[in-house]
C-alpha cells in the first residue's frame, strides 16, 4: 500500500469499505446505463472498484468520470473521539506506554491514531522536562520564607509542575473529545459574550488603519 504524501488527506490512506465498494459499483452502472461509458470502460473501471484496497486506489476508477471529491478534515466518529480522549489521559497512569500502544493498534491515518502520536509526544516532552527540573535540583532562597524545598528538591517548583502537567493532559483529553473544535466554539463564545454586552458590536464593521 503506498503512503500518503504530505499534502494528502490521511483519509485517502484507509481502506475501502464493503459499502464504499458498494456505492462506487452503482455510480459505474449509472454511468453505463446513461451512456457516459461503454462496456469496455465500465468492465476496466469496475475492476479497478474491485481490486481497490484504499480510498485513494477506489478514486482512479472515477479519474475523467466525475470530480472526485476533495477530502476535508477527518471528521471522527463518538467512539473514536472517546478513545482519543481516553489515550490522552492513560498518559497520567502509564506515561507514554500507554499512547504508545494506542498508536501501533490503531489504524494508520485514523483519528485516534494522530491523537495517541500527540499525547505521546506530550507525555515525553513532560518527562524530559521533569528529569531536567529535578537534575538541576534548585534551591530557591525566598525573603520571609528561606530555601524552598526539603532534602535539596524544589517541592514548589516540582509541584507546581506536576499540576501543569495534570491540566494539560486533561486539556488534550478534552480537545480529542470535542474533534479539535475547542479553538472554535471558544471563538464563537466571545463573539456570542461580545454581542449579548454590546449589540451595536454586530453592526460595526471591521476597519484597517487607525
Amino acid at each position: 500500500m503506498s503512503e500518503p504524501t504530505p499534502d494528502e488527506a490521511p483519509g485517502l490512506a484507509l481502506f475501502v469499505t464493503t459499502e464504499q465498494r458498494e456505492r462506487a459499483e452503482g455510480v459505474l452502472a449509472e454511468a453505463y446505463a446513461d451512456g457516459r461509458l461503454t462496456e469496455a470502460e465500465f468492465d476496466q473501471r469496475l475492476d479497478q472498484v474491485l481490486s481497490a484496497r484504499t480510498r485513494r486506489e477506489l478514486n482512479t476508477a472515477f479519474y475523467g468520470l466525475i470530480e472526485a471529491p476533495t477530502p476535508g478534515p477527518v471528521t471522527p466518529e463518538g467512539r473514536g473521539r472517546a478513545i482519543a480522549a481516553l489515550t490522552h489521559l492513560s498518559g497520567l497512569g502509564t506515561l507514554v506506554l500507554g499512547p504508545a500502544a494506542v498508536f501501533a493498534l490503531s489504524s494508520k491515518g485514523s483519528y485516534v491514531r494522530q491523537e495517541a502520536m500527540k499525547a505521546f509526544w506530550f507525555q515525553l516532552a513532560a518527562i524530559i522536562a521533569y528529569l531536567t527540573v529535578a537534575w538541576a535540583d534548585l534551591n530557591l532562597v525566598v525573603p520571609g520564607l528561606g530555601m524552598l524545598g526539603a532534602g535539596g528538591r524544589n517541592i514548589w517548583i516540582e509541584g507546581t509542575f506536576g499540576v501543569l502537567w495534570v491540566v494539560l493532559t486533561w486539556t488534550g483529553a478534552i480537545n480529542a473529545a470535542t474533534g479539535n473544535r475547542w479553538r472554535e466554539n471558544l471563538q464563537r463564545a466571545v463573539t456570542a459574550t461580545r454581542q449579548a454586552v454590546d449589540p451595536d458590536t454586530r453592526m460595526q464593521p471591521k476597519t484597517s488603519g487607525g
